[in-house]
């Protein structure tokens, strides 16, 4: 989910065990990349400029392999195909024309969304609160953890793809009550340090951010019938959009 080196290791079995995690290492991101953009927004007093760094730095800590994913898929979906014509198009290592759309219509909403959070902080407050900033940081953690529970839900793809193990792991008991006690450690934490106005704020994020990405699930059924790493790189990235739009939605009760 990051270019961090862990040392142990390639293995997509080992990485698939502790997908339980994800939700961690999704607020760890959204801390990493809402970090640099409030320094350049402060910094530079634009929240043009804050935007983009959110952007390029939130690209940079992933590798963008979650973005890769949302295009491969979403070339498909422009393309109508279904079956093994859409599992073709999706292994399409080349972009085609409805992926590179996608992706200006990512970047774009991105932008305007981030723009709109940033500038808003500084209308409404004047400076960005400890607050303010780990509720930014959750929209990312909602994000993972949509998901994790879009993998939980879907059927594993019929060949030994990169995501087939991911999924496989995370529909067993074990995985899933280690998932759930994430989110109660994180949740529980909001609450205890932040009070039960951000503890809110931050189970609307998360719960729009489910039912978008588990749109995406549903689809993938349709169009694939199963749900590989592109489907689940494509819930992340819906995900977040959703959660960063919900953001710049409850930006005058979050703030």
């Amino acid at each position: 989910m990051t270019r961090i080196p862990t040392g142990r290791g390639r293995s997509l079995v080992s990485a698939a065990k502790h997908f339980y995690l994800a939700p961690a290492v999704g607020l760890l991101t959204g801390l990493v990349a809402w970090g640099a953009a409030l320094l350049a927004t402060h910094a530079l007093r634009d929240a043009g400029v804050g935007a983009v760094t959110y952007l390029i730095t939130y690209l940079l800590f992933t590798g963008g392999i979650h973005v890769d994913g949302f295009t491969d898929y979403f070339d498909a979906v422009g393309a109508g195909a279904r079956g093994d014509a859409a599992l073709r198009i999706v292994k399409d290592p080349r972009k085609g024309a409805f992926a590179l759309m996608a992706l200006a219509a990512n970047f774009v909403l991105t932008y305007a969304l981030a723009t709109h959070v940033l500038a808003g902080l500084a209308v409404v407050r004047g400076v960005t609160t400890l607050k303010t900033y780990a509720v930014l940081a959750a929209g990312h953690a909602a994000a993972a953890e949509a998901m994790f529970v879009s993998a939980a839900v879907g059927t594993p793809e019929p060949y030994e793809g990169m995501g087939k193990a991911f999924v496989e792991f995370s529909g067993l008991g074990r995985s899933l009550a280690s998932n759930l006690l994430v989110m109660v450690i994180i949740t529980a934490t909001y609450l205890a340090f932040l009070g039960p106005h951000y503890a809110a704020a931050l189970a609307i994020i998360a719960g729009f951010s489910a039912l978008m990405s588990l749109l995406v699930v549903f689809d993938a059924e349709r169009r694939l019938g199963f749900v590989n790493g592109d489907v689940l790189g494509t819930a992340y990235e819906v995900g977040r959009l959703a959660a960063l739009a919900t953001l710049a939605a409850l930006l005058g009760t979050v703030t």
